[in-house]
């Protein structure tokens, strides 16, 4: 395993040395520190992207979820992994443009490129099987808001009723409501950028009446109740004196004129915006999620985060505390988000996220090429700076003011910190980490994703695979349309129409009930169907699980329809119900009534077969069998999951810190032990030097005197024999010097045993998160109780 391939670690880059030279061990980044955010300055052509991309992917080779924030239109490179670097791979993402610049073809740009990523990989020891690990280790997906070229998101599903958990929480439940009348006025280019408005404030309050009472108020609700509001007081003013009758009525309009734009659609559709789903499959398979706002202009960008921050924060507040990172949040430009005098919608949600998500595992980076524009009072929260290439004497000042603020009283060198700066090149940053003892110069790795720039949505809708959905069933459409005046039937109706109902069989009269299904969208007809309701008791012994719930089916009749057979091609019948009506909806037509399966034991035979199909019914609960746990009766398994791996990270984190603290004070002893040794070495090579000089003095003075005859016999033999001992002291510091650097070599040895030794416990400590399976559980044929029976009719277009 590669030295930068540890636990919990982040592989960056390399250290610089004081010359400015790469050293060559790698540069990690412990992950816990990202707890307390990190921040990322640095002019266009600094590397910023690089760096921060890099950061994505080590998280998610590490098992951590992210949700990444693209302003730019960069991130979508993130897709971008050939693991086996062909030029074919990359050809299909080289700019015509840019290849021309260079005097290349589009084929041969593409092996320069191909070329290019194999040496810069293998230069930082990395190599295709690290990229296909990044590949397998997260779910990555490509998010468009407003648009179809990737993945859309329904973002206004956000006016919907909050879970129980936000309900039940006062604090999160305004914030909600903040939140979601903040990015309402965004959207309608009314942003309350010096705080909160009237009009922010009556709807923030409409929308939790309407939650507490456990409404769904979705748009056309709330413009009605802007125009006939439930409310009568904000405040201490009555609402007439707060927010007048006619200021109502424009704030109604606009809305009305927004619900009714052709454009507006596009908000509606996708998957719904969820902060879990962003960070979480269904299967609890953590996932890198980039939510791309490039094509979206200024206002409908605010729109969309403040949804998104608002969701993410109570998603937040339902998770537990943990000392371990739990997921990021990345935001590749945060110019005009957190202004220092200007209060957007972004702002405050941003300055929330800082102050509280460090507590619940939730790291927060932010990047930025304008260091001018930001309030850096609120990035005094932000632990880790990451500081590149800055463009003006003014943006460094600003990054040495923000640097300062978050330096938690440790001691700055602010004008050798500036001469760094002033000379940093392309990809080099100085990294200011409160958790360690001071700054540290280092060159970015070379990533694994390839760098093509910036991606328009035709490109986006390339990388997106697109999946094709099953049309819904007639009573799953019913369930979601909207209320639209019915059309009048036409004077002549088709064949199998009638415009008055079909009576029920004389032997079914008040035997069977009957219902009207939705409500009806322009001219419609309806058809009939088998309506059947089923309690069904759901117990489990091991996992302590039991649960009763009532589910429903409709089963469209035909001319050929059987009593058994009718519930073969039933549909489930989707939460929330839709609307369930004891009289039909006037101007609508009727399909004929079959009579095959409308009899007594017609209905005895459906009656079976209704039990039947409830009893092939399973709820699946989630389970880890290597920790021995089960998830809790109804919880979702992506939330088990997560919480499963979290649970499992926290463990190794733990295990981790004490391998690292075991074997820190031995490796610091170790390494004290081989500098005493190295200055020893310097000691007995400096005595030996001394020596050998004194000696070879008193060998030529007991020379000199003997030829010059210069003192007695017994003098000469007195020098003679001090001489030879000084001879003999001399190979005795000889001997002196090599047994030190023997001992040199010893202490060496030991010191690389140990950590030798320290890497392998470090490999011992599980890395695998452990495996999340479900179990199907069905209910007993004593735990089923057909509820209803019924002739349903239900709407669709003629």
């Amino acid at each position: 395993m590669a030295d930068f391939e540890r636990l919990g670690a982040f592989y960056l880059g390399r250290p610089l040395d004081a010359a400015g030279e790469t050293r060559p061990e790698p540069l990690l980044y412990d992950a816990r520190d990202l707890q307390t955010h990190a921040v990322c300055v640095g002019m266009t052509g600094s590397g910023k992207t690089g760096l921060c991309i890099g950061l994505l992917e080590e998280a998610a080779i590490d098992g951590i979820p992210a949700i990444a924030i693209d302003l730019k239109g960069d991130l979508g490179n993130l897709l971008l992994t050939f693991p086996k670097l062909r030029p074919k791979d990359f050809a299909p993402w080289i700019d015509p443009g840019d290849a021309a610049r260079k005097g290349r073809s589009v084929e041969e740009h593409a092996a320069a490129m191909a070329s290019l990523w194999k040496k810069g990989l293998a230069d930082w020891g990395q190599g295709p099987e690290r990229i296909r690990r990044y590949e397998s280790a997260v779910e990555r997906t490509l998010y468009t808001p407003g648009s179809s070229a990737g993945v859309p998101l329904a973002v206004v599903r956000g006016f919907g009723t909050p879970d129980a958990a936000t309900l039940a929480d006062p604090v999160a439940l305004a914030d909600k409501a903040e939140g979601a009348s903040r990015a309402l006025l965004a959207l309608l280019g009314k942003d309350a950028a010096d705080g909160p408005d009237r009009a922010q404030v009556f709807l923030a309050n409409l929308l939790q009446r309407a939650w507490q009472e456990g409404g769904n108020l979705d748009l056309g609700g709330l413009v009605r109740a802007v125009l006939d509001p439930p409310i009568r007081r904000i405040g201490v003013l009555d609402l007439d004196t707060f927010f007048p009758a006619k200021a109502r009525e424009a704030l109604a309009l606009e809305l009305n004129a927004l619900l009714g734009s052709p454009t507006f659609a596009r908000w509606l559709a996708g998957e719904p915006l969820s902060a879990q789903r962003l960070l979480h499959t269904e299967g609890g398979r953590p996932r890198l999620s980039v939510v791309s706002l490039a094509h979206l202009d200024e206002r409908e960008r605010m729109f969309v985060l403040t949804l998104l921050l608002t969701d993410l924060i109570a998603w937040m507040r339902r998770q537990p505390g943990t000392t371990s990172l739990r997921a990021i949040l990345y935001i590749d430009e945060i110019f005009g988000l957190m202004p220092p005098v200007r209060e957007p919608a972004s702002k405050r949600l941003l300055l929330t996220l800082l102050k509280q998500a460090r507590a619940y595992g939730l790291g927060l980076v932010l990047a930025t090429q304008n260091p001018v524009d930001l309030d850096y009072k609120g990035l005094s929260n932000c632990g880790t700076w990451f500081l590149g290439r800055l463009q003006t004497a003014r943006d460094v000042d600003r990054v040495m003011d923000g640097l300062t603020a978050a330096s938690q009283g440790a001691a700055l060198e602010p004008a050798a910190l500036r001469k760094t700066l002033a000379g940093l090149e392309s990809r080099q940053f100085l990294l200011q980490n409160v958790h360690e003892d001071g700054p540290v110069l280092f060159r970015t790795r070379w990533v694994l994703s390839y760098l093509r720039g910036p991606m328009t949505e035709a490109e986006i809708a390339r990388l997106v695979p697109r999946e094709g959905k099953a049309p819904a069933g007639p009573v799953a459409a019913a369930a979601g349309a909207g209320v639209v005046a019915p059309g009048e039937p036409a004077a002549a109706l088709p064949a199998g129409l009638h415009a008055e109902r079909p009576a029920l069989p004389a032997t079914l009269e008040g035997a069977l009930g009957e219902l009207f299904v939705g409500e009806p969208v322009g001219e419609f007809a309806y058809r009939p169907c088998l309506w059947g309701e089923v309690q069904l008791r759901f117990a489990h012994r091991y996992s302590g699980l039991d649960v009763t719930e009532t589910r429903r089916w409709a089963a469209m009749l035909h001319e050929d329809s059987t009593p058994a057979g009718a519930w073969k091609e039933a549909e489930p019948v989707p939460e929330p119900l839709p609307p369930l009506r004891d009289e039909p909806v006037a101007g609508g037509a009727f399909h004929e009534l079959p009579r095959g399966v409308l009899t007594k034991s017609g209905l005895r035979s459906a009656g079976a077969a209704l039990k039947r199909l409830a009893a092939s019914e399973e709820l699946h609960v989630p389970r880890c069998e290597a920790l021995k746990l089960w998830g809790e009766p109804g919880q979702p398994v992506d939330a088990f999951a997560a919480a499963v791996r979290q649970n499992a990270r926290e463990e190794r984190d733990r295990e981790v810190a004490k391998v690292r603290e075991r074997y820190g004070k031995r490796l610091a002893r170790a390494a004290q032990k081989l500098e005493r040794a190295k200055e020893k070495v310097a000691r007995e090579k400096g005595q030996a030097s001394q020596q050998k000089l004194d000696t070879a003095l008193g060998v030529g003075t007991t020379i000199l005197g003997a030829i010059f005859g210069r003192g007695s016999m017994a003098g000469h033999a007195t020098r003679a024999a001090r001489t030879a001992r000084r001879a003999g002291r001399m190979k005795q510091q000889q001997d002196d010097v090599g047994r030190a650097e023997e001992a040199v070599e010893e202490a060496e040895l030991a010191l690389e045993e140990l950590k030798v030794e320290a890497q392998e416990a470090l490999a011992d400590v599980p890395v695998e998160m452990p495996e999340i399976t479900t179990v199907a559980v069905r209910p007993r044929k004593s735990d089923l109780v057909v509820e209803r029976l019924a002739l349903a009719w239900v709407p669709v277009a003629r």
